[in-house]
């Protein structure tokens, strides 16, 4: 990259502008409810106590539980130079040989070593870098990817602002989605991988020169996403892809996007501590009678989300107000268990775990 430092360019004059459940059950007697979204395991009184049924999934809506990292890396193993991304643990990239894009070490006292894109001129409108992640939605039984990356993002010492984009890509190489931070005032645009549809300008910019976390969560199932800055959410629960793409997964990558071919800015994006991870559909995984007679569910959770145990002894009316069946799943949580007490006694007990939210912001 050749001694660039975090320096402000000058201006150009003019510029263009749910609740998530699953249903589980193994009755025969009572026909799954495609209308609604739950997630239940039954138990009957047997002739020899308390029996446990297992559980068969059929999915209407899912949620997330511990992760499956799909990739992850802060680039410490990368040797540093233009043009060593390309090709080094299956990182891809276009303009190769132009010395835009490469990996460079302790240019921000933050970042160790990173990836970067950008400073010297290519011979192309666009330049991508981008890794293959490979996510088939339903698979394994996952529905929900995250994303996270540290930013830093310079501007141009040249007068000429440019875009960089965090772009997804499916199996198609339909563009999905993207992120799109402006160099020229700061701001953050959400797309939907349709070039004819407007983009969201969001509210809160980014900082220059200062590394931010850029995070996100896409539902694959409801082709929705919430992104979030530093943990300060950006958008929540917008559409996904907006053009009827094929919704899974190939690649996650940076794009710079030049606003004038002809006059590219010396702008430029360090990127690091990349990290993607799949979460598995939320589900009861465990179900059982405790010496005193009172049914133990377990199920796994995602942090920064809340959860609440329901029951139910017909399958009509629903008791949400159990004690203390209100759950927040902190950073390390991995796994609630609830104890039903008033399980004792009652001949038939069905149970669903109900995904709240994200834990409300105080």
């Amino acid at each position: 990259m050749g001694g660039a430092a975090f320096t402000a360019g000058s201006r150009r004059s003019t510029r263009p502008g749910s609740k998530m459940h699953l249903l589980l059950t193994r009755s025969v007697q009572s026909p799954l409810r495609r209308h609604q979204n739950l997630c239940f395991a039954k138990l009957r009184r047997g002739t020899v106590g308390w029996l446990t049924f297992g559980i068969v999934a059929s999915l209407l809506a899912v949620s997330s539980t511990d992760a499956d990292v799909l990739y992850e890396t802060d680039f410490e193993s990368f040797v540093v130079g233009d043009d060593n991304l390309a090709d080094q643990d299956g990182w891809n990239g276009t303009n190769v040989g132009q010395h835009v894009h490469g990996i460079v070490s302790s240019v921000n006292p933050v970042l160790g070593k990173s990836g970067f894109l950008g400073i010297n001129s290519p011979a192309s409108s666009i330049v991508l870098v981008n890794r293959n992640i490979d996510f088939f939605p339903n698979q394994n039984g996952s529905n929900v990817v995250k994303f996270s990356s540290t930013l830093a993002i310079n501007r141009s010492t040249n007068g000429e602002d440019d875009y960089f984009s965090v772009v997804l890509f499916n199996q198609d190489n339909d563009l999905l989605a993207s992120i799109v931070f402006d160099t020229f005032d700061g701001s953050i645009r959400r797309r939907d991988g349709v070039s004819g549809n407007p983009s969201e300008k969001l509210a809160k910019p980014f900082d220059y020169t200062t590394p931010f976390e850029l995070s996100f969560r896409i539902d694959f199932a409801a082709n929705q996403w919430t992104a979030k800055i530093d943990g300060n959410v950006i958008f929540s629960d917008r559409q996904f892809n907006g053009g009827g793409a094929a919704l899974n997964l190939k690649t996650i990558g940076i794009a710079w996007t030049l606003f004038d071919e002809k006059a590219p800015g010396n702008n430029w994006i360090l990127f690091d501590h990349w990290r993607v991870e799949s979460c598995p559909t939320l589900r009861i995984t465990s179900i059982a009678i405790d010496q005193q007679g009172a049914a133990v569910i377990s199920w796994p959770v995602e942090s920064g989300f809340q959860y609440r145990i329901e029951a139910s002894n017909d399958l009509s009316v629903w008791l949400t107000n159990l004690p203390q069946s209100v759950f927040l799943a902190q950073p390390g949580d991995t796994e609630f268990t609830y104890s039903d007490s008033m399980a004792q006694g009652v001949p038939r007990r069905h149970y669903r775990v109900v995904n709240m939210g994200p834990i409300p912001t105080p």
